[in-house]
C-alpha cells in the first residue's frame, strides 16, 4: 500500500465526517465527533490521534464494534501519517 502525497486538512476533516456520519448511530456522541471537526477546521489541523482515542474509547464503552472497510482502514493509516 502505498501512502498518498499530501491530505490537506479540509479533505480530512470532509472524510471524517462522512465515516463518522456512517458509524456513530447515537446522536449525541455523533454531535460530539462532529463539534471535534467544527474546531480542527478553525484551527487549521487535525488532531488524529487524540480523535482515534476518542473512537475507541466511544467503541468500547458502547459496545459499537463496526467493521472498518479497506477503504476506511487505508483512510486511516494516511491520517496517522499526515495528522498523527
Amino acid at each position: 500500500m502505498s501512502i498518498r502525497s499530501d491530505y490537506p486538512c479540509n479533505e480530512a476533516i470532509n472524510d471524517l465526517e462522512v465515516f463518522f456520519r456512517k458509524h456513530i448511530a447515537n446522536a449525541k456522541e455523533l454531535q460530539r465527533f462532529l463539534d471535534y471537526l467544527v474546531q480542527f477546521k478553525a484551527a487549521g489541523r487535525v488532531s488524529f490521534r487524540f480523535l482515534h482515542e476518542e473512537l475507541m474509547a466511544y467503541r468500547k464503552t458502547n459496545s459499537d464494534y463496526f467493521p472498518f472497510s479497506d477503504e476506511e482502514r487505508k483512510m486511516i493509516d494516511e491520517m496517522f501519517h499526515f495528522w498523527g
